[in-house]
């Protein structure tokens, strides 16, 4: 890189992280230079803007795009991260933004990039809120934006509160009742509903007539009977728990509620009055309601850290149970019982040894579960369980063994083969996929001997993978014995999945029968599988087995 200087930009040089900002002696001592560094106390879109204009003066004072060869990043120690750079042949380090809030450059979100998108949908539209986003300045669109965010009352201001979890430590929440509260305020009380406020008495009395002939032993269906509580006003909502990422990819748990109830997908019929979709249609904030996230290094070293946040949030929901929320429009109570909890793995083995917490909070009944067996208040999630379980660990197996129809030389040479028609798959059925291709990391294929493990993150990713996996064989046109079985998973999961994301919330006899069947033949398939190839790999044939099966977790 080479440096510049005029009157609308100066460059300077600092000896250290922490250093004072100072016009340097010669601009080629350290290697490391600021641009116009300024205030810390700006926009995020603006820092972006000051960023893309020094990028582009950049590029321009070293020839043009095709000149210069350059990466752009966040580093919270340039000197360090430059010597290692310095060390591979780069020449220049230029920082255009420097802040010693972390939050700040973790908060970098580029809403003139919404600006953007508004802009482009507002010359179809007369919609004045769009309209009013759309004029945002790019140079400081966070500003403007909020300010047109209010007007047209399209913020959710819902309280913040700090519980406390632990000795002088206090983490911010979202209460339920303040989060049930604001939504009612505002208008938005049918979102937990899943349906509009008008048609909500039949279809919340159909959902508890039909789970208490599915679950007649819980405590609430027990209540509903005994005429202690209206089945026309009680809300059925989840207690949902996953884990996530953070700075540095420090691990972190998040903790939400979502409705029962919902549009459906969008991959399923027109949900009718009075009837019943799942909650997944729609954005994720009008689906899932957050409570808060909990920072594993707070409850790695104290446990019970974990068991104060989750009985907080219990323990709040527990009193829309019994005091509700009076509707503003028709004056009607709405009451809200949690019927089970869901979640990842970690979430639910921490969850699972909490039983005072979930099943046994004071006043019954919290939480509806069955005194004969406690354990079935915790349900499977489809999402964990294949998307993120059996199904990337199928997609993984299956792309390992495809590879060697290619006959390639090497596995970096079948691999290569195996992004080219990836590739050329996404273009023709127009999937997308979160990950850039193929790796043997990304498929876990450690050696010959190890089993596949899918290691991509995102669940979407797991149905194009299996997808690609019965194009492949159909591409080919194998007819060994698991050309033939993966092909015939491949189908049977997709007609399983495919029917369930068309349906209601309840199925009909003749989709549960093609659900359970198409599930049932594609957990034989991957048997079958197993054992097949149980002969080459059979250290793994009890393992795989059992995890089929179900007799170990996943």
């Amino acid at each position: 890189m080479f440096p510049w200087g005029d009157s609308d930009s100066e460059l300077i040089e600092v000896q250290g992280p922490r250093a004072a900002i100072a016009k340097p002696k010669s601009f080629h001592a350290h290697g490391v230079h600021f641009w116009e560094i300024g205030s810390d106390k700006r926009l995020a879109g603006a820092i972006l803007h000051h960023c893309r204009s020094g990028i582009g003066k950049l590029r321009a004072c070293t020839g043009g795009d095709q000149l210069a060869l350059f990466k752009i990043g966040i580093t919270h120690d340039y000197d360090s991260r430059f010597d290692l750079y310095r060390s591979h042949g780069w020449e220049k380090m230029l920082v255009l933004f420097y802040s010693s809030d972390l939050g700040q450059v973790e908060m970098l979100a580029p809403a003139k990039h919404v600006a953007a998108i508004a802009a482009a949908f507002a010359k179809t539209s007369s919609d004045g809120a769009l309209s009013a986003i759309a004029r945002c300045p790019q140079n400081d669109a966070e500003r403007a934006m909020q300010k047109a965010l209010c007007k047209f009352d399209l913020t959710l201001d819902a309280p913040v509160t700090y519980v406390n979890v632990g000795e002088q430590c206090l983490v911010p929440c979202l209460k339920p009742t303040d989060y049930v509260r604001t939504l009612n305020e505002r208008g938005y009380l049918h979102r937990l509903i899943g349906c509009p406020i008008d048609s909500s008495a039949g279809a919340l009395s159909e959902f508890w007539a039909r789970l208490s002939k599915a679950e007649p032993q819980l405590e609430v269906c027990q209540d509903l009977a005994d005429g202690l509580v209206d089945p026309r006003t009680l809300i059925p909502v989840y207690i949902h728990g996953d884990g996530g990422r953070t700075y540095k990819h420090d691990e972190l748990m998040i903790f939400q509620f979502q409705p029962c109830m919902g549009h459906g997908t969008m991959h399923s019929r027109p949900v009718k009055p009075n009837s019943i979709g799942v909650s997944l249609k729609g954005h994720s904030f009008t689906t899932r309601f957050l409570f808060g996230v909990l920072q594993k290094a707070i409850y790695s070293n104290d446990p019970s850290t974990f068991e104060r946040f989750l009985e907080h949030m219990a323990l709040d929901l527990q009193s829309l149970y019994h005091v509700g929320v009076k509707h503003e429009r028709t004056g009607v109570v709405f009451k809200f019982c949690v019927i089970g909890v869901k979640g990842d793995l970690p979430f639910l083995a921490k969850a699972g040894n909490m039983n005072r917490t979930f099943l046994h909070i004071r006043k019954r009944p919290f939480l509806p579960h069955s005194p004969e067996d406690p354990p079935s208040f915790f349900k499977l999630d489809v999402l964990h369980l294949y998307h993120l379980g059996v199904g990337r660990d199928f997609g993984a197996s299956s792309l390992v063994y495809l590879m060697t129809l290619y006959e390639a030389e090497s596995i970096p040479k079948a691999i290569e083969k195996l992004n080219s028609d990836f590739k050329s798959f996404l273009l023709s059925s127009k999937k997308v996929v979160h990950f850039k291709q193929i790796t043997k990391d990304l498929l876990g294929y450690i050696s010959s001997k190890a089993y596949p493990v899918g290691h991509w993150n995102k669940a979407m990713d797991t149905p194009v993978v299996v997808q690609f996996a019965e194009w492949l064989v159909e591409k080919f046109g194998g007819e060994s014995t698991p050309d033939l079985l993966i092909r015939s998973g491949c189908k049977a999961i997709g007609v399983c999945m495919r029917t369930m994301l068309s349906s209601a919330l309840w199925l009909d006899r003749s989709e549960a029968k093609i659900v359970g069947d198409a599930a049932l033949h594609f957990a034989q398939c991957y048997g079958k599988l197993v054992h097949y190839f149980s002969r080459k790999v059979s250290a793994c044939t009890i393992w795989c087995q059992n995890y089929i099966f179900g007799t170990i977790s996943h």
